[in-house]
């Protein structure tokens, strides 16, 4: 049995329902799980502030975990990486300690006092479009060409099914720290990614300063923004070697 417990951070829009098949892959391996859903896209969810409650989930599902578990790696997909940022930077000490690594999967990855309106103008995504009843929120009506273009044709149907309205507030409100800063981190880099393209993700870790820099690894993985649904035992497998060697108790 594996000392590591990974805990799964969903992006915008998704629910941890799409983790099910990589969950599956994981514990097959002899892991530990965790997953999570956003408040952002949750029905009785906050309109305003909602990356800050994000944020408390994702650190109260670390800590828990870290609760129960020699060493947790958190991993963030794709808006995941924001809050989730900030919530390891306000993680307990202990359980600061138990974090191996954090690892984001076509994700973003900002500094201090940044959000993602405030990287695009104020605009959302143009594959997202408002909620007629309440623009508070957005959806993606058409969501297979931008998410899941190479996911098996009833298992995308499935995931689109599972998708949800996400606050606005979410992509407005600016994260409160460089959270990835104080840890190891890797970047795993989605080749036919169509929401974090590769070019993009270089950007990001172009602009980090020198010595941050030196604490990230980058790999890679092929098909969509969501290897998860395509690909999971491969992804499972990749997770492995990121970690292998690095699953001792964390002291």
């Amino acid at each position: 049995m594996s000392n590591l417990h990974f805990v799964l951070v969903h992006g915008a829009y998704h629910r941890a329902w799409h983790f099910k098949f990589l969950q599956e892959e994981l514990e097959k391996a002899g892991h530990k799980v965790s997953t999570l859903d956003l408040p952002s896209g949750s029905e009785d969810g906050p309109e305003d502030n909602a990356m800050s409650a994000d944020t408390s989930a994702i650190k109260s599902a670390l800590e828990t975990a870290a609760s129960h578990s020699p060493t947790i790696v958190p991993v963030f997909h794709s808006y995941g990486g924001i809050p989730g940022s900030d919530a390891a930077a306000e993680l307990s000490e202990a359980a600061k300690n138990k974090v191996l690594r954090l690892i984001f999967i076509g994700s973003f990855i900002f500094p201090a006092n940044t959000s993602l309106l405030s990287l695009s103008g104020g605009k959302t995504a143009s594959w997202a479009q408002p909620v007629p009843e309440n623009p508070k929120y957005r959806y993606v009506p058409d969501p297979i060409p931008t998410f899941f273009h190479d996911v098996e044709p009833a298992r995308a149907q499935e995931a689109a099914a599972h998708l949800v309205q996400n606050a606005v507030s979410a992509f407005r409100e600016p994260t409160k720290y460089a959270g990835w800063s104080g840890f190891e981190c890797t970047y795993v880099f989605c080749e036919e990614d169509r929401v974090v393209p590769s070019a993009a993700a270089e950007r990001m870790l172009g602009a980090m300063t020198e010595a941050q820099r030196k604490r990230w690894r980058t790999e890679e993985i092929g098909g969509s923004h969501s290897p998860f649904l395509s690909r999971p035992a491969e992804l499972a497998r990749l997770l492995g070697r990121i970690t292998a060697g690095e699953d001792g108790e964390k002291l």
